[in-house]
């Protein structure tokens, strides 16, 4: 009786544990590469405001490839993560602006999309998204519309 009373609790537990962490928004940051510390201002950024904002709905999620040289899984990330129904808003850092155009398209997004430290070029643009109210603060993002 007591293993099955441990076991139901155990499951209850982890099963609101995933809908908590399902009902946070992602705040999505992709860096050229995990590999390159000028980026790691933007992760510290990232991890303070998810410790002061532990209630707010949204997550600031900081990624990108283990390797600055990994373009196309920078692209790959990208497309990932607009995929999710959690992304709200991305930041890229582009390391091969085309190759994160495509992605980009091919995610067709409905959020809003900016670029730090690079962009993409100026016939892809339009990929970016607007910023409007209502807003959300982030250090590490800047303003980024919900």
């Amino acid at each position: 009786m007591n293993k099955t009373l441990l076991a139901l609790t155990v499951a209850a537990l982890t099963l609101s544990a995933g809908s908590a962490m399902a009902q946070k928004k992602q705040l999505v940051i992709v860096v050229k590469g995990l590999d390159n510390p000028f980026f790691e201002a933007i992760h510290q950024g990232c991890e303070k405001w998810n410790k002061e904002n532990a209630t707010s709905p949204y997550n600031c999620f900081y990624t990108g490839p283990a390797s600055t040289s990994d373009e196309a899984g920078e692209a790959q990330i990208v497309q990932d993560m607009l995929g999710k129904s959690d992304t709200v808003a991305m930041a890229i850092s582009p390391s091969n602006a085309p190759l994160i155009a495509n992605a980009i398209k091919a995610a067709k997004p409905k959020v809003p999309i900016m670029t730090v430290d690079a962009d993409i070029k100026k016939e892809d643009a339009s990929l970016r998204r607007p910023i409007s109210a209502p807003t959300i603060t982030c250090w590490a993002f800047g303003s980024a519309s919900i």
